[in-house]
């Protein structure tokens, strides 16, 4: 693991690699890692680098000292006061932010501390974020007389509406547990695990799910993976047709790449009613010896399945639950 104690430097964006796991550290502790100019500077070219290697198939955006983020650099803000900055300060904010929903990595944010204002947006525009028990998340500018009127957008589209707005009129800040419940992350952890956690969600080894729903998915998902990165993909029949693994090895029915046993799976699935139908697909393939990383879904319907998966010790990863439609 590359371990936060073991960086030691002055360089306010630290970007370090462990295999096909990319680390990015925010390294202003004295600050509490505010996003200033030159850290958004850096935050966008080390993307950009990123962005075009075949071999990373993940990014971790970290921080280092006792918080992830606090936002824009407010001690910067006020001794640059004039348009011209401000122009370019949220212009290299909305760059970077609209910059990691358009990485063909997965992004997962580590949170520790505090993530406050365009902190907690950084949370938000991430595809996964874990954080450690004594996390603390706000949209505080309202309390300056800043509106966090673009953390908002990023706020907005992971939890509920009546609940963003409470956040952003209020500045009050939620902790971990409600965090988790209303959608913003995905994991709690004690901070001693909070990089095993990590890890475990970043080494995927294959994807895929049952046809028919999963099939344009997982050609969706192979299609984003960095050339190079490995990931498989496989598709599981709910009626075997008896060939499945004539050439690859696999059982009838699990077709696609070849699976071993110790392989990371993530499962797809296109809408989530109870969660049986997926449930026997990760069942097939722990028969088979693999690990069962998790389950996104694009809809979950909201009648059981996230229970059901919850007891079964499967995290189940919405993109839209039917109450957010409901409620848009």
């Amino acid at each position: 693991m590359n371990d936060l104690t073991e960086i030691n430097s002055s360089n306010p964006v630290i970007k370090t690699e462990n295999k096909n796991i990319c680390y990015l550290d925010i390294n202003r502790p004295d600050k509490l890692n505010a996003l200033s100019e030159e850290v958004l500077t850096l935050l966008i070219s080390n993307l950009n680098e990123i962005s075009e290697s075949a071999e990373l198939k993940v990014i971790i955006l970290r921080s280092q000292g006792n918080a992830f983020c606090a936002g824009h650099d407010l001690r910067q803000m006020m001794e640059n006061h004039n348009q011209d900055y401000f122009d370019n300060l949220f212009s290299l904010c909305s760059e970077f932010m609209v910059k990691l929903t358009q990485m063909p990595q997965v992004v997962i944010a580590r949170v520790h501390g505090l993530a406050t204002a365009a902190g907690c947006q950084l949370v938000a525009q991430s595809d996964i974020a874990v954080c450690s028990d004594n996390a603390m998340f706000a949209t505080s500018g309202v309390n300056l007389g800043l509106f966090c009127s673009t953390p908002s957008v990023a706020v907005s589209r992971n939890v509920p509406r009546k609940i963003a707005a409470e956040m952003l009129f209020t500045g009050d800040f939620i902790d971990a547990n409600y965090a988790k419940q209303i959608g913003l992350i995905n994991h709690i952890v004690s901070k001693d695990n909070l990089d095993d956690k990590i890890n475990e969600i970043g080494s995927i080894d294959a994807v895929g799910g049952l046809e028919l729903g999963a099939v344009p998915l997982t050609g969706i998902a192979i299609a984003k993976a960095p050339s190079g990165s490995g990931l498989r993909g496989f598709i599981i029949r709910k009626e075997p047709k008896g060939r499945g693994g004539r050439k690859t090895g696999n059982p009838p029915g699990i077709e696609g790449s070849t699976l071993v046993s110790g392989d990371k799976c993530l499962i797809l699935e296109d809408v989530t009613t109870t969660g049986g139908s997926a449930l026997q697909a990760c069942q097939r393939l722990v028969e088979m010896g693999c690990e069962i990383v998790g389950c996104i879904t694009i809809l979950d319907r909201e009648e059981g399945g996230y229970e059901a998966f919850t007891d079964a010790e499967i995290p189940l990863y919405p993109l839209l639950t039917l109450s957010d439609i409901v409620n848009a």
